[in-house]
């Protein structure tokens, strides 16, 4: 692993849960359980893709929300003067 690499929350994770695999992974020692560590990795993929979606379609609800009301607003401010 390089020097300046990132520290991800799962090597906090993998170094508080055990010290000594977390060592080995950085010496060159490959896990056993690579296909449980790619499903556990596919999975996080899909809970971030989920949450950036849904943290998109909140975004646009606010949008239309504030839309919604300076339509109304106007519509008042019109109804008032005209």
């Amino acid at each position: 692993m390089a020097r300046n690499a990132r520290i991800r929350a799962s090597d906090l994770a993998e170094y508080v849960y055990c010290e000594q695999a977390w060592w080995l992974r950085r010496q060159g020692y490959a896990p056993r359980h690579r296909a449980r560590l790619a499903e556990g990795f596919a999975y996080h993929q899909a809970h971030v893709r989920g949450v950036r979606r849904w943290l998109t379609l909140r975004r646009w609800a606010q949008g239309l929300l504030a839309l919604a009301l300076v339509l109304f607003l106007m519509a008042g401010l019109l109804r008032v003067l005209g």
